[in-house]
């Protein structure tokens, strides 16, 4: 689907079931639901969309509490700005704590890394939601990616966060295993969204 459009649907602007497809340079805007609709393995490609003005959720990723069919998309490069729940909304996986979605270098609607938080329904709100990996977000739609290294998760080996690296921009709760080692080298700048 390149350079498709949903707009206004009374339903879902694009619905996915057990669909894995290539969702690129399109508008998904002003539908009653949320723009896309994913669920039941379904695993698309969304990427350099505008996702906006929709009744419920830009993004909704609905998994199976139950079995393994949660649905792995890669959303990168998009706007999701402006709708009425949540810009992506993640929920009801099986197995969540170990699932991560990647979600780098969107458009949320603002450059405030302490505000998208908010904007993204995850494991951060409830355990029964992946993780969603929304680091390195966009300055503005179609904009620069935000500089530095960004982190959430455990750290099973021994880590280095280096002075190179820019900044540390820390986007969920961060655990060191007890047979690793972190260290900061003197001068690194962390931040914690």
């Amino acid at each position: 689907l390149v350079g498709c459009t949903a707009r206004e649907s009374s339903q879902y602007g694009i619905y996915l079931e057990r669909s894995s497809p290539l969702i690129r340079g399109g508008a998904m805007e002003n539908n009653t639901l949320d723009g896309i609709y994913c669920t039941w393995l379904s695993s698309p490609q969304i990427v350099g969309n505008r996702i906006r003005l929709n009744g419920s959720d830009g993004i909704e990723l609905a998994g199976y509490a139950s079995s393994n069919r949660n649905s792995l998309p890669v959303i990168w490069g998009n706007a999701l700005e402006g709708n009425t729940n949540y810009a992506l909304n993640a929920n009801t996986y099986y197995l969540p704590a170990g699932v991560v979605i990647s979600a780098r270098s969107n458009w949320w609607g603002t450059a405030v890394g302490q505000l998208i938080g908010a904007r993204i329904y995850d494991y951060q709100d409830t355990t029964t939601s992946p993780w969603v990996d929304s680091g390195n977000w966009l300055d503005a739609p179609g904009g620069r990616p935000a500089q530095g290294r960004y982190v959430f998760g455990i750290i099973t080996n021994d880590t280095i966060w280096r002075l190179s690296d820019q900044r540390i921009g820390v986007i969920g709760p961060v655990t060191v295993a007890s047979n690793a080692v972190l260290t900061v080298e003197a001068g690194v700048t962390v931040e914690f969204f």
